[in-house]
């Protein structure tokens, strides 16, 4: 089973988010700034999924 390590799953949310915004960034730049921050809630959530299910394991 493939280990979700906590800081690769925010970094890659957040660059995500930095990729969808460029393409926003046309049309406002709060979109940009709203992007970012989903692709970073998106990676916090992730990240913490898979810790959960590591403790799950373990015990």
């Amino acid at each position: 089973m493939l280990k979700i390590n906590r800081d690769w799953a925010v970094g890659g949310g957040l660059f995500i988010g930095l990729g969808a915004g460029f393409f926003l960034l046309t049309l406002h730049a709060l979109y940009f700034v709203g992007s970012i921050f989903l692709g970073l809630g998106l990676g916090l959530l992730v990240g913490s999924m898979g810790s959960k299910k590591e403790e799950a394991k373990e015990s």
